[in-house]
């Protein structure tokens, strides 16, 4: 399954700095013991939001692994706002043409 996030980053939180903890090791371990594979990332300046889309085998792994006290600190310390979060399941999605 490909899923589309979208997140709101905190006042005074930039791009750069969530790039940096995105691309951290740890974060990238965290992806892999989870079962996830990075598609794509960016920042939309209009609509002042960072999107990813993952692909997963289990449409739980996201919502489990956000659960995780390790996963929630490092979204804290890269300025996401979780209460901002939406994630669009694409059934059917398809990686790459």
């Amino acid at each position: 399954m490909i899923q589309i996030q979208s997140s709101k980053l905190l006042d005074g939180t930039d791009y750069d700095a969530w790039v940096k903890l995105f691309e951290s090791e740890e974060a990238k371990k965290m992806r892999a013991a989870a079962g996830l594979k990075v598609l794509a990332y960016g920042w939309s300046a209009e609509k002042e939001r960072v999107f990813t889309v993952v692909e997963m085998d289990d449409p739980q792994t996201v919502q489990k692994l956000m659960q995780t006290p390790e996963a929630a600190a490092l979204m804290a310390k890269a300025g996401v706002d979780k209460s901002a979060m939406e994630m669009i399941p694409l059934h059917n999605g398809k990686p790459g043409i």
